[in-house]
């Protein structure tokens, strides 16, 4: 099943903090755009966090562990086409990697002696709650297109078919068409 996002829409998994307040973590996520800006992925708050988007039609990966940001701008290549992209987003302690479509990958150290994220608000997929605010004014939409697959850490695949999974909450997210 693929999942429609409008740019308020978002899909809340409660029950993954553990994969996610880790010292490493890997994103694979399969996603098509139809704007050149909003919020594919999102978990944590103010100085913990951790954010795959779409910036000027391009993908990008940012977070903070405590110590200051990361942004890891793609390949470049554009996403907002309305075409299928596959993206890898992976953080090792502090060093984190972004990979579109396997054109190559891109990586970066954040700042400071900090390597875990520390989250407990959940994962939120195609946008969240008050987004400007919640992402301190670095997302203001949510996507608007479709994510047909998303994994952490190879072993879990997260059921993208609306609440198959106990505390998620959906708001706004429907059926992707072909």
């Amino acid at each position: 099943m693929k999942c429609y996002f409008t740019n308020n829409a978002a899909e809340k998994l409660g029950d993954i903090n553990l994969k996610l307040s880790s010292s490493s973590l890997d994103i694979n996520i399969r996603f098509r755009a139809l704007r050149p800006r909003g919020l594919l992925v999102w978990t944590g708050r103010a100085r913990d966090y951790l954010a795959l988007g779409i910036e000027h039609s391009v993908l990008v990966f940012r977070y903070n562990l405590g110590s200051g940001e990361v942004v890891i701008v793609a390949n470049h290549t554009k996403v907002d086409d309305g075409l299928w992209h596959r993206a890898r987003a992976t953080r090792n302690r502090q060093a984190g990697v972004l990979e579109v479509d396997g054109l190559g990958s891109v990586g970066n150290i954040s700042p400071g002696k900090l390597r875990q994220l520390n989250t407990d608000n959940g994962l939120y997929i195609g946008g969240l709650p008050s987004i400007e605010q919640n992402t301190m004014g670095k997302y203001k939409t949510g996507l608007v297109g479709c994510v047909s697959q998303i994994s952490l850490s190879g072993d879990f695949d997260i059921p993208l078919s609306l609440s198959k999974l106990p505390h998620t909450i959906t708001n706004n997210v429907g059926r992707c068409t072909p």
